[in-house]
């Protein structure tokens, strides 16, 4: 049995490993919709392949892994709480105005994907 400092280490490399991972695939998905400020480009699709076919922010998803990885890599559970409920609060205000981009952008197609997927964690929320 693994002491407990080696366990949360692996588990936080595991968290930061699928983090990257997460990120690159849901980068790749998006090909040339990806911005860093929220725009629909005329012409844009909703895409629905990669991590998108299950949840409608993998990328978020991909930074708060690896946020509370690296907490867990330090062991230090106040930083990864910290940390993770900011990055949570973060991203549930920018998820909603994103939201509301494309809904009003795409409306009844982005409406039945919401139907389908989770925002960040399936079956949570």
């Amino acid at each position: 049995m693994l002491p407990v400092a080696p366990l949360f280490w692996l588990l936080g490399l595991l968290a930061m490993s699928s983090g990257l991972a997460l990120r690159v695939w849901a980068g790749r998905a998006l090909g040339p919709f990806y911005t860093p400020t929220l725009k629909v480009v005329l012409g844009q699709p909703v895409i629905e392949s990669g991590p998108y076919w299950l949840v409608r922010h993998p990328g978020y998803l991909a930074t708060i892994l690896l946020w509370v990885g690296f907490g867990l890599v330090f062991a230090n559970w106040l930083a990864t709480l910290a940390v993770a409920a900011l990055v949570a609060a973060a991203f549930a205000l920018r998820i909603q105005a994103e939201e509301s981009l494309l809904l009003a952008s795409f409306g009844s197609e982005y409406h039945r994907y919401m139907s389908r997927t989770w925002r960040l964690l399936p079956g949570l929320y």
